[in-house]
């Protein structure tokens, strides 16, 4: 497949029965807005991260047929456009946490921003009630899920097809890999002129 731009659909945490799955998320196509600009947004899927997807020759060809185009950011009080390289390896969209400490974080930070105080205590402790059962689970129909982070690391390595990825986003990414290279609008000429730097094209 050539290369496409994406937008990045955040995933989210549920409890089913005994487990505790994490939804990693996923990438839809994300077309740009009526004046060929790719936005962020505070509605819709401008709030969405963008994501230039494929192998090096077919990004550098995607961003020069799109050479006239770039990111917009219209979000006020975030103004800021920050970029990542990186390899892109398909990772299984669902994964069980484990040990329990990894499902409590996941919770507490996917459901902070809108549940009251009161029912996220009562979500988290309905959570440490089910470490036995989860732990029992590892063993059973649920042990493909719950791998350990050694051999998810490994299996990452051996999955790795040649593609790489463009992170766009108004955030800087919590693990301090995203660079800021713009502010309100950045264009792709200039995403071009970081690639010569980075890759030599």
């Amino acid at each position: 497949m050539p290369a496409n731009m994406y937008r990045s659909v955040k995933g989210q945490v549920y409890v089913s029965g005994s487990a505790v799955i994490e939804d990693r998320g996923y990438l839809r196509l994300g077309p740009p807005a009526s004046d060929y600009y790719y936005w962020f947004s505070e509605v819709g899927a401008g709030v969405q991260a963008l994501v230039l997807l494929g192998t090096k020759p077919e990004i550098v060809n995607w961003l020069i047929n799109h050479i006239n185009q770039g990111v917009r950011n219209t979000i006020a009080e975030l103004p800021e456009i920050y970029m990542a390289i990186g390899r892109y390896v398909p990772g299984e969209r669902y994964r069980g946490l484990f040990p329990m400490h990894d499902a409590l974080q996941a919770l507490t930070e996917g459901l902070a921003g809108f549940v009251p105080g009161s029912q996220l205590t009562d979500v988290v402790g309905a959570v440490k009630d089910l470490k036995e059962s989860v732990e029992n689970t590892r063993g059973g129909l649920m042990s493909k899920i719950f791998k350990s982070p050694k051999a998810r690391k490994a299996n990452k390595e051996n999955r790795w097809t040649g593609e790489m990825y463009i992170k766009f986003n108004y955030l800087q990414d919590k693990k301090g890999i995203s660079t800021l290279v713009a502010r309100k609008k950045l264009e792709f000429t200039q995403v071009l002129d970081i690639l010569k730097r980075e890759w030599g094209v």
